[in-house]
C-alpha cells in the first residue's frame, strides 16, 4: 500500500515539473461543489476557459470558451450602460405613490358609541369550539387497515 502511494506522488511530481513552475497558464478561476463527490471547475488555460466536471471516476469539459481579460470587462458598454443609469436613478427623487391613501377619520367626527372602522374585524380566536379528532398515524400508510379496506372495496373484493 505505502508503495503505491509513493509511485503515484512520484508521477505527478513528474507531471508538475513537466508543466513548468506553478501558475504558468493555468489558473483555477472558480470551483464549486455540486455534490458529496462531485465539483464544477472554471479554468483558464491561456486565454481560455473551460467548465470542467470532476468526479471520482475522472474529468469532463462542460464548456470551453475564449476568456475575457479583466480591463475588457470593465470598458465593456454593458458596463458603462449600467453605471450611467446607476448614476441617473441616484441623482432622480424617488416616485410617490399613486394609491389614493385612506383618510382617517378624527376622534371629534365620528359618535362616541358609534366609531366606524375602516378595516372589517376579524375575530381573534380562528380556533372551532371542538378540538379535531387525533389523526391516525397510519393513515395513508400500507400498514393502515383502512388503506387495505378501501384497496379490497376497490378490486371489488369481499371477504
Amino acid at each position: 500500500m505505502q508503495r503505491r502511494l509513493t509511485k503515484g506522488t512520484g508521477a505527478s511530481g513528474r507531471t508538475r515539473r513537466g508543466l513548468g513552475r506553478r501558475g504558468d497558464g493555468i489558473q483555477v478561476v472558480s470551483r464549486q461543489g455540486i455534490g458529496p463527490k462531485a465539483q464544477l471547475v472554471v479554468v483558464d488555460v491561456e486565454g481560455t476557459r473551460y467548465v470542467l466536471g470532476v468526479t471520482e471516476q475522472g474529468v469532463s469539459v462542460i464548456d470551453r470558451a475564449r476568456a475575457q481579460a479583466p480591463d475588457e470587462v470593465a470598458g465593456s458598454d454593458l458596463v458603462a450602460s449600467f453605471e450611467k443609469l446607476l448614476a441617473e436613478a441616484a441623482t432622480q427623487p424617488a416616485p410617490l405613490p399613486q394609491s389614493p391613501v385612506a383618510e382617517v377619520p378624527e376622534a371629534g367626527d365620528a359618535d362616541a358609541g358609534e366609531a366606524e372602522s375602516p378595516l372589517p374585524l376579524r375575530r381573534r380566536d380562528r380556533r372551532t369550539t371542538q378540538p379535531l379528532p387525533a389523526a391516525d398515524p397510519l393513515a395513508g400508510s400500507i400498514l393502515s387497515p383502512a388503506t387495505w379496506r378501501q384497496t379490497a372495496q376497490a378490486l371489488g373484493l369481499r371477504r
